[in-house]
């Protein structure tokens, strides 16, 4: 591999970029004259020239300035003395523009120069789309970026968008969550809950607070006072915002928080902000003429303390549904009423629990009896530091604190136990997972599932050995096969890729018990993800009638090591997953029986 000198290239490319600006009108700024030269923790400013640049007739002066990784990455340009706020000036950082990204300059290395010309050709339709209004709207998408630069908070929310304004509740908590310490939920018990859950502790007692679903985006200028928060909500709609009147008076706290929200095309941004109030003296009133726990809503925004600061909060939403779209997921309501069991929690079980949650399932069902051992964590979603802890509930610490809205029940049991002695807990569920990898157990719960009347679907999933193959079966009850349609006369598996015994498959270590099956963490990954993708289409709607899907895993090196393959799969490929319906068979003796 050649040497290359990236430090010198870098050096290279200011210079050349300084020779062009040497023959115009841009000069060059001293050191201690560059913006953001010395206050960026990563890649600052480290060359900086200043000029004017046509703005679609006018003339508007910059500062453009290289980073440390130029010309690897696009320069910044920051607006001198804008006429007005337009959209993409962020005000707290010299007025940089931050509209300009890789989609509008081409960044080729080798030729400096014109990725400099490129990005002020950017910044000049940024500039010149705000100073003739063209752009206003993206006040509205930007509105996180200009909101947090006056705020001094930062909470968390669980609220639902729209609806009415209602009163909600804020829970602190400790320690913080990314150096936030406050969550807006709905009631109290879902607020505890999803603190406890996320592995956090309750401070202080849960408060009062105004949510407010706007009509309209609030734009800059932000308010600041109390009175200017009136003269903005009063200038949405043309209306007096009365639900804030009514809980400022009822309130009578120090603090009053207020959380709203407004549409921005198809999603919903949250913001907030507190009212504070004066400390009473207890001899003189806080408002002339009212008591201090009778002064009307209307009063303390616009005369008594109506030049009181607010406290502007920025509000992050960590509710499902924002999770999920985050994500591409628009299905995350219909998934969410939706509950699932999962038999088996071990490394396959477990990250099908977990896939299933991250993906919009909020209500889970967890079911077994082992305890997690030292030898369990080389493929499994719990550490180390969990060995000796029921599988059940270290699976469910790990999603909760990842999900924390996730409904968990737990059943430190046998899937044997509850097939026999409450049964009724499989019916409460859209989806039966059996990832035990046990066939005798599956045998039979694919026997009281295919006889009895059910409702609910079963999905079966494990790999073979070395992660050869791995299957996921979903049974439909009355459209399509069971398990047993798919037992040959040797009570094996008849589909299986590796065409070895149990027996042949198995290892051993030195103890009584300690057989195992041979595969690894992306073995296990690989399983999980074929069930679990499979799961999330029948939960949809997608497939509606019994399936088997098969992934073929590297069967390459399994032909290598002379493992017999299964002649329907000799000509399958690698690294492939087949679908197939599964269609009840005339031999089966338990769905024709």
């Amino acid at each position: 591999m050649p040497d290359t000198d990236l430090v010198g290239l870098r050096k290279q490319a200011v210079n050349l970029v300084a020779d062009c600006f040497s023959e115009s009108s841009f000069a060059p700024l001293p050191e201690e004259d560059i913006p953001e030269c010395g206050t960026l923790q990563f890649d600052p400013n480290v060359a900086a020239w200043k000029g004017k640049i046509d703005c679609e007739g006018e003339w508007q002066e910059v500062i453009i300035a290289l980073k440390s990784t130029f010309p690897d990455t696009i320069p910044r340009v920051y607006l001198i003395n804008p006429p007005k706020l337009i959209p993409h000036i962020t005000e707290n950082r010299h007025n940089h523009i931050c509209a300009i990204n890789e989609s509008e300059v081409f960044i080729n290395y080798e030729k400096p120069v014109r990725i400099v010309l490129d990005t002020l050709q950017a910044a000049s339709r940024v500039i010149s789309s705000g100073l003739k209004d063209r752009n206003i709207e993206e006040f509205d998408t930007e509105f996180q970026a200009y909101w947090r630069q006056g705020a001094n908070q930062r909470w968390l929310s669980l609220l639902s968008p729209g609806g009415n304004p209602r009163q909600v509740w804020v829970l602190h908590f400790k320690p913080e969550i990314g150096n936030v310490s406050c969550l807006a939920a709905e009631s109290k018990e879902v607020g505890k809950k999803w603190i406890e859950q996320s592995g956090r502790q309750l401070e202080g007692v849960p408060r009062n607070a105004l949510y407010l679903p706007l009509s309209q985006p609030i734009r800059p200028p932000f308010p600041e006072t109390n009175s200017e928060v009136n003269r903005a909500l009063r200038s949405l709609d043309g209306n007096e915002p009365l639900y804030l009147y009514q809980f400022l008076e009822s309130n009578n706290k120090k603090d009053t928080h207020v959380i709203c929200s407004f549409a921005v095309k198809e999603y919903h941004t949250f913001c907030g902000w507190i009212h504070t109030r004066p400390k009473s003296s207890g001899k003189r009133p806080l408002c002339q003429g009212f008591r201090d726990h009778k002064i009307p809503g209307k009063v303390q925004l616009t005369s008594c303390f109506g030049s009181r600061k607010i406290i502007r909060a920025t509000v992050d939403r960590v509710d499902a549904d924002r999770l999920q779209a985050r994500v591409g997921n628009n299905q995350a309501s219909f998934l969410s009423v939706k509950r699932v069991l999962v038999a088996g929690c071990g490394s396959v079980g477990s990250k099908v629990a977990l896939n299933l949650a991250l993906s919009g399932v909020t209500s889970l069902t967890l079911v077994d009896n082992e305890l997690l051992s030292t030898e369990n964590v080389a493929r499994h979603i719990c550490p180390m530091g969990m060995v000796g802890t029921k599988k059940v509930d270290c699976v469910a610490q790990i999603i909760e604190k990842h999900m924390p809205h996730v409904e968990i029940e737990r059943h430190h049991q046998d899937l044997y136990e509850i097939i026999a002695k409450e049964p009724g807990i499989l019916a409460q569920h859209d989806l039966v997972i059996s990832a035990t990898g046990n066939r005798n157990l599956n045998l039979r719960l694919n026997e009281v599932h295919t006889t009895t009347s059910n409702d609910f679907s079963v999905l079966y999933a494990w790999t073979e050995v070395f992660g050869y193959a791995s299957h996921a079966i979903l049974i439909v009850p009355g459209n399509g096969g069971c398990l047993h349609c798919m037992l040959g006369r040797d009570y094996d598996f008849k589909h299986r890729v590796i065409m070895l015994s149990g027996s042949d498959v198995l290892m051993q270590e030195a103890g009584c018990g300690s057989t195992f099956l041979p595969y690894g963490a992306i073995d296990a990954d690989m399983a999980a993800c074929i069930a679990s993708r499979l799961a999330l289409s029948h939960l949809l709607g997608e497939v509606t009638r019994s399936s088997r899907w098969v992934y073929l895993g590297d069967l390459d090196t399994a032909k290598a090591q002379n493992m017999p393959i299964s002649a329907q799969y000799q000509d399958g490929g690698s690294n492939r997953l087949i679908k197939y319906s599964l269609h009840s068979s005339l031999d089966c003796n338990v769905c024709h029986q």
